[in-house]
């Protein structure tokens, strides 16, 4: 037991589950404690006291350090903390006071072995009034002291808890800056207004009685019927909530348009005896419908993409482990399957399928704007070849695409991911624009701007690469040109879906001091030029050269092999099964781990003989990069290389994506990976 590091959680189930106080209800759970105890003999102990507990369902998880268990309490998981009074590098009361001056409301038990020593050390620290609640001598504890002392802990926090959230949801309602409150006991016809709903309408508290005549003269004469409708609609049960929106005089005689919102409260027989609600001032959103209507279609729009990004996040690292479980396999059978075989073909096609599939998943992130930029200098001619087939697959069978770029390098500085997505937008903007078919032609070339030429375009004069997407589609108009880079702007009917605009394109562009512009006319299709500043200026242009599609690759060059030992953790069994049989066969020998407490085991057995720690990043209770912290407190020279499915936006919260990390994304190829983890291991 000396060896766990981290969180330990156990759970004791029996035959009554116990009822959580919470405020003025009660949820059928097990109670969430913390132990934060270095010694592994008195965690014995107190986890026989545990074993005796009758009749109740807790669970405990248990931490040897006190800032992991400060962690834990920051995040509110538990409900009870059970804390030794001594601790390695502090008191129980320190640790106390640090829980509470990072804002913890979860109370603490002291364990220790002289409480009235334990209740005089604080009382002589004035530094906080922070107190335990309550102090439980160790040596005599049996479990049911414990239990009470835990249950009586346990409500308390509830009680706190609703507490705090009814004073708060008070502050919000009374003191919003925006919103006046009304309060109306229907019995005695007073209206309470507070000095918000007032000013609203320009008066003073003392220039408004407390009366239902002083609000509803002032609705507009053509709103009050309606507004009376639903009110009693409300009141007679028929509605969860009053809700109406409708204009109210002010002092100066102009109206204003309100929104007044309430719910009602009725007594013991059921019939309504208050009514309370807000009033909140929305004149400028009432200006117009049609910016009202614009305003809403902008917020589905946004929704729309932000769940295409949240989509695409989510998805991406399950389907990046199924295709790398899938085209990993294919590729081991490659290796083993003669070339005049009869399954050599059919192997193949899996293979092509499977890394189209990789590629169309890597799209839906950079549409999704999950992956961070990161520009590098490339050959726009190369990611032109490179995203022929996922280009293919986007506009269909009936639409002929045409490819054409110079035999020479076509360097930007930009990242290959934002170009593809540019190039994805504009192919399917044209393939939208035909939809019985036609030609989408993608053109490159070198192109050299005078000063003049320049600054009509909002550039400096010199060298760019000319990027042109056109199509033989319906074509637009002017006014429709006019708006097309506009945010939120679509042509598309709600049915159709509002698509994935071209506002994107237009940012990413200017984001690489290039331009955009579009020529196009009603019935004769449209084009699209994109200019980006070439890195290397080039007088010379080579002769274009069509694309042809789906060119086979080469075979890949035989990857180096080792005899080190590899330290592999990865909670996938399927992607771990994969990737030790791609390490075996590169002549490694590997040590297994489902996460990172069983590597953290192996890891304390086999010593100083692992050369190399391959981890995956994301996993439950510690990741690989606090997985390797721990280790290389171990043994500090040891070399890591990570591994990960998810967009880079997630990786980075877990502080893996930097220059001096090594990383593989999955899926990878066999031969890469061989290739990267002798790099690694070489340097």
């Amino acid at each position: 037991m000396s060896g766990v590091v981290g969180i330990r959680t156990s759970t004791y189930r029996c035959s009554k589950t116990e009822l959580i106080w919470l405020g003025n209800r009660v949820i059928h759970r097990a109670v969430r404690i913390l132990i934060l105890e270095s010694d592994p003999d008195d965690f014995e102990r107190l986890e026989g006291a545990f074993e005796k507990l009758p009749d109740r369902d807790y669970s405990f998880s248990w931490t040897r350090s006190p800032s992991e268990a400060l962690r834990q309490l920051r995040g509110a998981y538990f409900d009870v903390c059970l804390s030794a009074s001594k601790l390695p590098d502090r008191s129980g009361h320190e640790f106390g006071r640090d829980a509470q001056s990072l804002g913890c409301t979860v109370p603490i038990i002291l364990l220790a072995e002289h409480p009235v020593e334990a209740l005089d050390a604080d009382a002589s620290n004035e530094q906080t009034d922070w107190q335990p609640f309550e102090i439980l001598d160790r040596e005599i504890l049996d479990s049911a002291q414990l239990e009470g002392a835990i249950r009586s802990a346990s409500q308390q926090a509830g009680i706190s808890h609703a507490q705090r959230v009814a004073r708060d949801r008070y502050q919000s309602n009374v003191r919003g800056p925006d919103d006046g409150i009304w309060d109306w006991d229907l019995e005695t016809g007073v209206l309470y207004y507070s000095h918000r709903w007032k000013q609203q309408l320009g008066y003073t508290s003392r220039e408004i009685d407390d009366s239902v005549q002083e609000w509803f003269s002032r609705i507009h004469a053509d709103d009050l019927a309606e507004h009376q409708d639903l009110l009693n609609s409300h009141l007679d049960g028929h509605t969860p909530f009053f809700r109406n929106e409708y204009r109210i005089r002010h002092k100066d005689g102009s109206y204003r348009w309100m929104l007044c919102r309430g719910t009602v409260t009725r007594d013991a027989d059921g019939q309504p005896s208050r009514l309370s609600g807000t009033h909140q001032d929305i004149s400028e959103l009432k200006t117009s419908d049609k910016a009202r209507d614009d305003r809403e279609d902008r917020v589905k729009q946004a929704q729309k993409m932000e769940a295409i990004g949240r989509l695409a996040g989510g998805i991406a690292h399950d389907f990046n482990n199924l295709m790398m479980i899938m085209l990993g396999y294919t590729r081991l059978l490659l290796k083993k399957v003669p070339s005049d075989s009869e399954y050599r073909g059919d192997l193949e096609e899996i293979k092509k399928a499977g890394e189209q599939a990789s590629l169309l998943t890597r799209q839906l992130l950079a549409f999704g704007r999950k992956e961070p930029d990161r520009p590098i200098e490339l050959d726009v001619c190369e990611i032109l070849r490179s995203m022929d087939s996922m280009i293919r697959v986007l506009i269909g069978e009936d639409v002929v695409l045409e490819i054409l770029a110079p035999t020479t390098p076509l360097p930007i500085f930009a990242d290959p991911g934002r170009i593809e997505q540019i190039l994805l937008n504009l192919a399917a903007n044209g393939r939208d624009a035909m939809p019985q078919g036609g030609e989408l032609r993608v053109h490159a070339r070198a192109t050299e701007l005078n000063r003049e030429a320049a600054l009509e375009r909002g550039l400096l004069n010199g060298s760019f690469v000319e990027l042109t997407v056109s199509d033989t589609g319906s074509g637009m108009d002017q006014e429709t040109k006019e708006k097309l880079f506009e945010p939120f702007f679509t042509t598309k009917t709600e049915a159709e879906g509002n698509g994935l605009g071209l506002s994107t394109a237009h940012s990413i562009v200017e984001r690489y001091r290039g331009s955009i512009t579009v020529t196009s006319e009603p019935g004769n299709g449209a084009c699209f030029e994109i200019l980006l500043p070439l890195v290397r200026s080039s007088s010379k242009v080579e002769a274009s050269v069509t694309i042809e599609p789906a060119p086979v690759d080469p075979p890949p060059a035989e990857a180096p092999t080792g005899h080190e030992r590899i330290l592999l953790v990865e909670d996938n069994d399927n992607v771990r099964g994969l990737v030790k049989r791609i390490l075996d066969s590169f002549d490694y020998d590997v040590l297994e781990a489902e996460n990172a407490e069983r590597a953290l085991e192996l890891c304390s057995d086999a010593g100083d003989e692992i050369d190399l720690l391959l981890t995956d990043v994301i996993m439950p209770r510690i990741d690989g990069r606090e997985l390797a912290e721990q280790i290389r407190k171990r043994l500090p020279t040891l070399k890591v290389l990570f591994m990960s499915g998810y967009p880079g936006n997630r990786l980075q919260d877990h502080g893996v994506l930097s220059d001096s990390t090594d990383f593989i994304p999955k899926p990878f190829e066999p031969e890469d990976l061989a290739q990267k983890v002798r790099e690694v291991l070489e340097r």
